[in-house]
């Protein structure tokens, strides 16, 4: 039987692999204070304020917002929509790339998928139980 979760995993790894060989590929045209501020973004907005919230209050009263902000900006739509932006702004320019690693690092290494409410905000999804 097929294993979605691990399957899911092992294919994140890869395309995190694929995201570093671009990296390396593009480096010329990347700029890459533009590329570390990109890869910190998607947590800084969509993680950290729920993490805050979870050390000052605890676990159980985590708000559904962080839930969202954490799902929208770990979005594969939200993350493409961000890529056509940037490339439309900075033409060649393959910042953009530190998304996906993001990503695929966060899905493919430290098993974070998208968050349930019902789920402990800090506990990696893939973890969670049904």
């Amino acid at each position: 039987m097929l294993n979605k979760i691990y399957f899911l995993k092992r294919e994140s790894f890869l395309l995190f692999i694929i995201c570093m060989l671009l990296t390396i590929i593009l480096y010329k045209q990347i700029n890459f204070y533009y590329y570390i501020s990109l890869f910190l973004l998607i947590d800084l907005i969509g993680y950290i304020p729920g993490r805050i919230w979870n050390y000052w209050y605890g676990d159980e009263n985590t708000l559904k917002i962080f839930y969202t902000l954490y799902n929208f900006f770990h979005s594969l739509v939200i993350i493409a929509l961000m890529s056509i932006f940037w490339l439309y702004q900075f033409k060649n320019d393959y910042s953009f790339i530190a998304l996906y690693a993001h990503i695929f690092l966060d899905r493919g290494i430290l098993g974070n998928f998208p968050k349930a409410s019902k789920d402990l905000f800090k506990t990696p999804t893939i973890f969670l139980k049904d």
